[in-house]
């Protein structure tokens, strides 16, 4: 008897904001490109990233709130050609990881 006392609540909460909550995962590709003052001997690589993360949306009447969490990771590298020297080409990879927190209001018109 307690736990349905417990539960029942629950059950009655989750029904009536059922149809003001929704969530919506996401996944993808990105395409970075790294722009730098180039001189003549330098030569930059953009690379294929991904993210993912999901949005959360919650409605009361004509207004929202949409906040979101995302994680997402860019690799761009850096080609640099150096005459006369034992390594004639140097190269640099870089990889950007970051967390994404986008915070979203809106209104329905």
């Amino acid at each position: 008897m307690r736990i349905a006392k417990m539960i029942l609540p629950l059950l009655l909460i989750a029904q009536l904001s059922y149809g003001q909550f929704s969530l919506s995962p996401k996944v993808g590709l990105n395409v970075s490109s790294l722009n730098t003052e180039i001189t003549s001997d330098e030569a930059t690589d953009g690379r294929v990233g991904w993210h993912v993360g999901t949005d959360f949306r919650f409605r009361n009447g004509a207004f929202l709130v949409q906040p979101g969490v995302y994680y997402q990771s860019m690799t761009a590298e850096l080609i640099r050609d150096v005459p006369n020297t034992p390594f004639e080409t140097l190269k640099e990879k870089t990889t950007i990881q970051s967390a994404r927190l986008p915070l979203n209001l809106g209104a329905f018109l």
